[in-house]
């Protein structure tokens, strides 16, 4: 989802659309299930974009662009 849909689009849990964005900070990595030994040791870190709702602060997740 291309940010500025994003933007436009309300906050699933209260229906507001006044958000906060940032980056999900400190090690995280996504490996998907059925990945073998080496993806689980080899991972690349990504970074993820995250939304918060002002109003209720429901955490939303985003791949960030490369």
């Amino acid at each position: 989802m291309e940010r500025t849909k994003a933007e436009r689009t309300p906050c699933p849990i209260c229906g507001k659309a006044d958000y906060e964005w940032g980056v999900l900070s400190g090690q995280h990595n996504y490996v998907a299930d059925g990945s073998g030994v080496l993806a689980r040791i080899f991972v690349v870190p990504k970074s993820i974009e995250t939304r918060r709702c002002r109003l209720c602060g429901n955490l939303q997740l985003f791949k960030a662009n490369p």
